[in-house]
């Protein structure tokens, strides 16, 4: 049959800085633009054209011994979706049923949504030779895509987030951090068609307290270490549901709800180290995340138990040579045990194990770089060559499987490189 697929969008983005005196500055942004998005596969379709719009500012004062930021963030979305599509439930293991056997919605949807933040943080040390820094802030924020059965006053996020540092010496210190954050659901989780327009945001509840060193003491070279442990209380999270609910006089199935919870606990270690020609960044992360729901507790599909990327670099005159090394464990996956054989659309259904049960293999990638500078009077020409997976490893990114779900092969990302030149006047 027929298949299309188009993507494309632009931004134009604006700056302007202020310096009022030596203790106040100011900054603003804007940007517009816009996204297109059409997808068919025969009479089956999704068409979206949004226009976008963000503004953002930020004033600041620094006095004796306070330093106090003050800030706006604001984006608006304006937007037609036309769809034809099969609504499938999303809970499903991250393995979709056949094409052919979703339920088909067909609407037209348009309209906008923003959404606004007011921030102030605020940096207090009373004196130079004070060991501590506080590091107050509150954030206060509002999604018109979310809880349209109440007025904008109720849905009123308030997010007071802290942060403190003791200083053991001037170049070693103790770090704790705090705060809630909120996050918009995704839109077709809350749109009037396919999701429920009364979900609630998920939010997070963050803790996080670290020890950071800079052996340098002053110098460009030498070593620079950090660590943390972290923790992460999640709520509100989204997932499917078919309850049926009444909305607009009707009832209709609810789509989606926020009755998942979970939580992230885990450590971060990271190393620097630089010298006149050398820099290597190490980041090690070891962590776990779960969710809950209907009181059954599952890793979650996103859990990563081992993250490592080191980072090489190597200057020689105008020449720079680079690496970057991951290692990542493999990612959960559903294993499917069986399939069902529909006759009406002559298709099989998957039949899924345990959800996110089984792993992939672990994700190991070396990429390298070259890249090369040649400075004129007024201009400056580099050029690059960029090999991402340079060994041209077999990593999974996922799996593909047959007409019948008997066999399966990898999807993987091949040996990529890639030459570029940028100029800078």
């Amino acid at each position: 049959g027929d298949f299309s697929n188009e993507t494309s969008f632009y931004r134009l983005t604006t700056r302007y800085d202020w310096k009022v005196n030596s203790s106040q500055k100011f900054f603003t942004s804007f940007a517009l633009g816009k996204d297109a998005l059409f997808f068919q596969i025969n009479d089956q379709y999704l068409d979206v054209d949004s226009n976008n719009y963000t503004l953002r500012g930020e004033y600041s004062i620094k006095e004796k011994s306070w330093h106090h930021y003050f800030g706006v963030d604001y984006s608006l979305e304006d937007y037609v979706t036309k769809v034809n599509l099969p609504f499938y439930n999303q809970n499903n293991g991250g393995v979709q049923n056949p094409f052919s056997i979703g339920e088909d919605r067909k609407a037209t949807i348009d309209g906008t949504f923003y959404e606004l933040g007011i921030y102030s943080r605020h940096n207090y040390r009373s004196s130079e030779s004070s060991p501590w820094v506080f590091t107050p802030g509150l954030r206060v924020e509002t999604f018109s895509m979310t809880e349209r059965d109440k007025s904008r006053l109720e849905t009123l996020l308030f997010q007071p987030r802290y942060a403190m540092k003791y200083y053991l010496n001037d170049f070693e210190f103790l770090k704790l951090a705090s705060g809630i954050y909120f996050q918009v659901p995704e839109e077709y989780q809350a749109n009037t068609a396919t999701g429920n327009p009364n979900l609630k945001p998920p939010t997070a509840n963050h803790l996080s307290i670290g020890w950071e060193k800079d052996f340098r003491k002053g110098s460009s070279n030498g070593f620079k270490l950090s660590t943390e442990i972290f923790y992460k209380d999640l709520n509100d999270l989204v997932n499917s549901s078919f309850d049926l609910v009444q909305r607009n006089g009707s009832i209709n199935f609810e789509n989606y709800a926020n009755e998942t919870t979970g939580e992230v606990f885990g450590g971060e270690v990271y190393l620097e180290y630089k010298n006149d020609a050398w820099a290597i960044n190490t980041a090690y992360t070891i962590s776990r995340s779960n969710r809950t729901q209907n009181s059954k507790t599952i890793l979650s599909q996103f859990d990563q138990t081992h993250n490592l990327n080191i980072v090489t670099s190597y200057k020689y005159k105008r020449w720079t040579f680079s690496t970057r090394f991951r290692f990542v464990t493999g990612s959960l996956y559903t294993p499917i045990v069986g399939s069902v054989f529909d006759s009406d659309n002559d298709v099989y259904i998957p039949v899924r194990g345990n959800y996110f049960s089984e792993r992939n293999k672990d994700f190991i990638q070396l990429d390298v770089r070259v890249d090369h500078k040649w400075i004129f009077k007024n201009w400056i020409l580099s050029a690059y060559l960029d090999v991402q997976n340079a060994t041209n490893r077999q990593n999974v990114e996922g799996l593909d499987y047959n007409y019948d779900y008997t066999d399966s092969e990898v999807d993987s990302v091949p040996i990529i490189p890639t030459f570029g030149l940028k100029g800078e006047f």
